[in-house]
């Protein structure tokens, strides 16, 4: 895997007559290098092909017909949506009635991103062992919450799972 931003971007044709496009990126070393996407893969990468973005390559090894080695891309991801996307996770958070939500409240604190008129990223299922009756309760900002506080928070007297997708 490796990331870039485009500097460059030409469409060329194979010797059989199909598209392929030559991508010139920099790394953050800032060295240059070119990137092929050859037909197979070009139909689904194309929209995340701009001159001027960031991009994210999952590149594979492999041997061409000769015996060469040869490094194809197997999927480009827009950097800037890519990371976008990783802060707006879901976490579902299953508790019991006895669990002390005062002190996740307060490990929360430092993740809290931005207050939303939608849903937000957090769900807490709250569940009475007695009863098994459950509540959900949906809190109304975004977090991006560090592995260490989700770590802290699973410590938390009655915190049973909490889920991150």
């Amino acid at each position: 895997m490796t990331a870039g931003f485009i500097t460059n971007l030409a469409s060329k044709t194979t010797n059989n007559g199909r598209q392929y496009f030559l991508v010139s990126l920099i790394d953050h070393t800032v060295k240059t290098y070119d990137v092929f996407i050859f037909p197979d893969k070009l139909s689904a990468f194309t929209a995340e092909l701009e001159v001027g973005t960031f991009v994210l390559l999952v590149l594979e090894k492999t041997k061409d017909q000769n015996g060469y080695a040869r490094i194809n891309v197997k999927s480009v991801r827009n950097l800037e949506k890519f990371i976008g996307d990783k802060k707006h996770k879901q976490y579902h958070f299953f508790i019991s009635t006895r669990c002390q939500v005062s002190t996740i409240s307060n490990l929360l604190k430092e993740a809290e991103m931005k207050e939303t008129s939608d849903e937000g990223n957090i769900l807490i299922t709250v569940k009475d062992e007695e009863s098994q009756e459950k509540t959900n309760i949906s809190l109304p900002y975004y977090y991006d919450i560090s592995s260490e506080v989700i770590e802290n928070i699973k410590a938390v007297e009655g915190v049973f799972e909490i889920q991150a997708t």
